[in-house]
């Protein structure tokens, strides 16, 4: 993903379109029913609240990477695996020669049936693509993305991790256009809302410093690959390892909570550190959403963490996380009943 962003402007220059694809569905064409309150020093504009609905639109749009312009825009009432089809097949005809790249999250519509076989007719592939549901590259939707994906192809798609669409580069150009137009916007039907979307893109077309400063590289984040470890993950283990030090004896040392995400995502392994025993143990009450092939490993001290999860204090205790090679300290403060996850600054090690 962020491979095909780095080299954008190479691939461009060779001919191959990266254009960033996605829909954003119910868009409402609101009435206001009384107009707005005009500005006044010291004071925005204060919009009417109550209002009365005409409808609603969906936007198929695509961001040239490589530029930054809004290329091909699809609107209307629905966005079915036709729809995005169409969508895909309206924006090669653009330019219908070259290469294309799209990068797109992984929807059912973003790898279905109808967009492989746009995909063999354009790139002129004569191999037998199966049956949907039985054989072939039709045989489900992983093999589906696999012949949408093969880098051999001509017109290509590129996939977004699972709970990563952040990172597609049409996410910011929603954003521009929800807190530049449609937020304040009052229309009296899906036509005028139609237009006003399409002269908001030919204005932003016109006016835009170009293609976004992209600076993700890839590299891991610790706090979004954990967002998803509850506090009762925690309190399981906790329990366990209770119950193992009553039965031992002897004090706890150290405990380390392993994540793998090859088991699962409901799998957890902790591995409890005494003087002179080392054992383990499986808690399947994890719910991690991390994407990432490395086990991710959380080590510290039963005592404190203890006193944090049974007794509500509020002290903040640093982890020591490590994912592969890469190690970070991270901070664990209980908020609410989850864990809430922050770098310490400068303490990145290799």
């Amino acid at each position: 993903m962020c491979e095909v962003y780095e080299t954008t402007l190479m691939l461009a220059a060779t001919g191959t379109h990266v254009a960033s694809t996605d829909e954003m569905t119910g868009i409402q064409a609101l009435e206001r029913l009384h107009p707005s309150l005009p500005m006044q020093p010291g004071h925005v504009e204060r919009e009417e609240f109550e209002y009365k609905r005409h409808g609603t639109l969906s936007l198929i749009a695509n961001l040239d990477v490589a530029t930054g312009q809004i290329v091909a825009p699809s609107i209307g009432p629905t966005r079915t695996e036709a729809d995005f089809a169409a969508h895909i097949a309206q924006t090669i005809q653009t330019d219908p020669e070259a290469a294309w790249i799209f990068v797109t999250d992984q929807l059912n519509t973003h790898q279905s049936e109808t967009l492989v076989r746009l995909v063999a007719a354009r790139c002129d592939i004569q191999e037998d693509l199966g049956i949907k549901g039985k054989s072939g590259h039709l045989a489900s939707l992983s093999t589906r993305a696999a012949f949408l994906s093969d880098p051999g192809h001509r017109i290509r798609f590129v996939y977004t991790p699972r709970h990563s669409s952040w990172l597609n580069q049409i996410e910011i150009w929603f954003s521009i256009l929800v807190r530049r137009l449609l937020s304040r916007l009052s229309c009296l039907s899906v036509q005028e809302l139609r237009s006003r979307i399409l002269a908001f893109i030919a204005y932003y077309n016109r006016t835009s410093n170009g293609a976004f400063h992209w600076t993700y590289k890839g590299l891991l984040l610790v706090p979004r690959l954990l967002r998803n470890f509850r506090k009762a993950v925690l309190v399981a283990a906790l329990q366990q390892l209770r119950n193992l030090n009553s039965s031992t004896g002897s004090p706890l040392s150290e405990v380390e909570i392993r994540i793998d995400p090859s088991k699962g995502r409901d799998h957890c392994v902790v591995s409890v550190g005494l003087p002179n025993v080392s054992s383990t143990h499986e808690v399947s009450t994890c719910h991690c959403s991390s994407t990432n092939a490395l086990p991710i490993v959380l080590r510290f001290d039963y005592a404190a963490i203890e006193h944090i999860i049974f007794y509500s204090s509020h002290k903040v205790l640093s982890w020591q996380i490590s994912i592969g090679t890469y190690a970070e300290k991270v901070q664990f403060i209980p908020i609410m009943g989850s864990c809430a996850l922050c770098v310490v600054p400068g303490s990145s090690s290799t």
